[in-house]
């Protein structure tokens, strides 16, 4: 309940000690086929011939034609339209033509009456489309018209259906209503219509078929189960329990394919301009129909399977400050080096020593988890005082002290921040500072102009760390090779190992990568060895940038452009930025201290 990390929603404690929900980047969906979908699969589909559910339908059918039960509330009558109807496309036009039939019978037109005939052609046309949809492409499919939380009605609809297709073999559970209002607005038959609709109609579905044979079963959850979203508290609460239930059937049958999709808001179905403006100013990515329903097929074609899957970038809300009051905070953690395996890889001497980079990423990470939604965007006037080292010297406890500076409702917020420790005798140890800006939506990766890509002076990267010039070990290991070095200017070429969760220990990484930005530092490294033959170390920053991160295994550059050197200190522009210049992270004013006597704890630590 104390914990400072307003991200975590959730905490679950057992045997394997307590753990917590978090999203993580999906590699590609498609690894190798499954083989659990062929031509005799018979699907119950719940929502599926209307919609967004219809379009993933129609993909699944283009890549596995098999047979497809579209279940859904409205009627449907497989007929012929009325003469009036036929060949009228435009909604308006096609109103004009009811209006013209009632008259023609003697009857006054009326919005009301309009309507009435109006919304089952409209409906019978979507599930017509949507049926020929999947039929076109070799599959078998039909229509039954029950409403899915009415168990008995389903039953019914299902026997002449089950008669010609055989066994349920799969479930895709896609029907949902919404009934947006702040909580304070809802009936209960607001709440009851939409939670119902997904639990009572998935209780409905599983009552109707023998579990134990199913080779799969697709949850149309929401992004909003997740993350929460505004208004949506019923909707909210229906898919997280779509979400636990999709764990728990799969524990229930481990041989069954289960998949629960968390969509974030589908481009042309719910989503009217007015809404994609408005997502589009709380930064939530709008999903192409296109791109969805071939996320759906591929899943669910792939032969790894991912339980719930998030489609589509965050729906963390941004906060709202509705206190405009700045606050402070006082946070204290406990920092060992038996916590943080990466420590034993940045020793310097004898002694393992906190990377200016976790500091930087230390502040920045606790400010994001005081206000969720906001990222890491920017430190300025970073400093070094005394770096932490870990010779039992100092103490375990450190204690972050946090200064709102300013915040605004346009999703940006400032902290001073300052780490500092206590000896024994009550002294206090200031460590690091730093101004750590969040922001909501990070702007695009800017161009750098000053990529010098010729390779006039080239040196690999393991002579660097095997001849005392850097003394980094193989989780910092980044740098493949220089390929320039001037007075001015340095270039080298880098790709990140590959550091497992256990080693990252405390300093996990999220929207900021320290152990893809250490090179950013290893570079002032190398360039003062080059021309001064000492070592250095950095201790101050005037600013720096974070875009995005590196693509883990994907090689990039790391440019320094020297601004001013003396035998004691250098400092430089450095910048982090792909083959075509496009900037992943960029510090301006870095600094570092320049020693000959670092030279020997260097070689020491290699």
């Amino acid at each position: 309940i104390h914990d400072p990390d307003q991200r975590i929603r959730e905490t679950a404690y057992g045997t394997d000690g307590r753990i917590t929900l978090v999203s993580q980047n999906a590699d590609d969906l498609v690894t190798e086929k499954n083989s659990s979908i062929n031509k005799d699969s018979v699907f119950l589909v719940s929502g599926g011939a209307k919609g967004v559910t219809a379009k993933c339908i129609a993909q699944l059918a283009a890549d596995h034609p098999c047979k497809f039960i579209l279940m859904g509330r409205s009627e449907y009558a497989d007929a012929k339209e009325p003469a009036y109807a036929v060949n009228v496309e435009d909604e308006a036009e096609l109103k004009k033509a009811i209006m013209t039939e009632l008259k023609n019978k003697g009857e006054k037109p009326t919005p009301k009456s309009v309507n009435r005939m109006l919304k089952p052609l409209l409906s019978d046309r979507e599930i017509s489309k949507g049926l020929a949809a999947i039929r076109q492409t070799g599959a078998t499919a039909e229509y039954i018209s029950a409403d899915v939380t009415d168990e008995k009605a389903v039953r019914e609809s299902l026997v002449p259906v089950l008669e010609k297709f055989g066994a349920i073999t799969g479930i895709i559970h896609g029907a949902g209503v919404l009934a947006d209002k702040l909580i304070e607005n809802k009936s209960v038959q607001d709440f009851n219509a939409v939670y119902s609709t997904k639990i009572n109609g998935l209780k409905t579905l599983l009552n109707c078929v023998d579990c134990s044979k199913l080779t799969l079963m697709a949850f149309f959850s929401s992004a909003a189960g997740f993350y929460g979203n505004e208004a949506q508290a019923d909707y909210a609460v229906a898919n997280e329990i779509l979400n636990k239930s999709a764990y728990r059937f799969k524990t229930l049958y481990p041989d069954c394919r289960m998949n629960t999709f968390n969509w974030g808001p589908w481009d042309g179905g719910m989503v009217t301009p007015e809404l994609r403006r408005m997502f589009a100013e709380k930064g939530i990515d709008v999903i192409p129909a296109y791109a969805g329903s071939r996320v759906f097929a591929d899943e669910l074609s792939s032969g790894e399977c991912h339980i719930q899957i998030l489609v589509g970038g965050s729906m963390i809300p941004r906060p709202v400050f509705a206190d405009k009051k700045l606050r402070s905070y006082k946070i204290t953690r406990n920092l060992l080096p038996e916590n943080n395996p990466f420590l034993n890889d940045h020793v310097i001497g004898e002694s393992p020593v906190l990377p200016t980079v976790c500091a930087s990423w230390w502040m920045a990470d606790t400010c994001e988890k005081l206000y969720p939604g906001l990222r890491f965007f920017s430190c300025a006037d970073y400093r070094l005082f005394k770096g932490i080292v870990f010779d039992n010297s100092q103490a375990g406890n450190y204690v972050m002290d946090i200064e709102e500076v300013s915040k605004n409702d346009q999703g940006e917020a400032e902290f001073a921040v300052k780490i500092m420790s206590q000896k024994s005798d009550g002294k206090i140890i200031n460590h690091y500072g730093a101004i750590i800006k969040l922001i909501n939506r990070i702007p695009e990766m800017p161009a750098y102009s000053g990529f010098d890509r010729s390779e006039t002076e080239v040196k690999e990267g393991s002579s660097l760390y095997s001849d005392g010039t850097l003394f980094h070990g193989p989780n910092f290991q980044a740098i493949e090779r220089v390929i320039n070095i001037s007075r001015d200017k340095l270039t080298m070429e880098c790709r990140n190992p590959e550091i497992s969760e256990s080693d990252q220990g405390q300093f996990r990484i999220g929207t900021f990568n320290p152990f893809a930005a250490d090179p950013q530092f290893q570079i002032m490294l190398i360039w003062v060895r080059h021309y001064f033959d000492a070592g250095s170390l950095p201790t101050k920053a005037q600013l720096g940038e974070h875009f995005a991160l590196v693509p883990q295994g994907k090689k990039f550059f790391v440019s320094l452009d020297i601004t001013g050197s003396s035998p004691a200190h250098a400092v430089a522009d450095i910048t982090t930025h792909d083959e075509d210049g496009r900037v992943y992270t960029s510090v301006k004013g870095a600094e570092v201290t320049i020693s000959k006597e670092l030279n020997s704890l260097f070689a020491k630590a290699g």
